[in-house]
């Protein structure tokens, strides 16, 4: 798959929109009473093929976060392990 990110550090003022991965945890919700998290998210790509067979994304080079959907269990199943405080 062909993928760009930018240096450590880098920092581009109207530049491209990236994709980032969720690797430690997933979406929380936190109230005074009520703690629940969905854990870490599935993602859908939306890839096309280039004619030398590697895959990059459908929106292109340029904004390459448009052709990507993070995925979580619904939250009624977060809600199922709510922590009350």
């Amino acid at each position: 798959m062909l993928h760009f990110r930018l240096k450590e550090g880098v920092i581009v003022n109207d530049g491209p929109s990236l994709v980032r991965f969720r690797t430690k945890r997933g979406l929380s919700i936190r109230t005074k009473t009520i703690k629940a998290a969905a854990g870490k998210p599935d993602y859908m790509l939306f890839l096309k093929r280039n004619k030398d067979g590697r895959y990059e994304p459908v929106s292109g080079r340029i904004d390459p976060r448009l052709s990507v959907k993070e995925i979580y269990s619904p939250l009624w199943r977060a809600l199922d392990n709510i922590k009350t405080e």
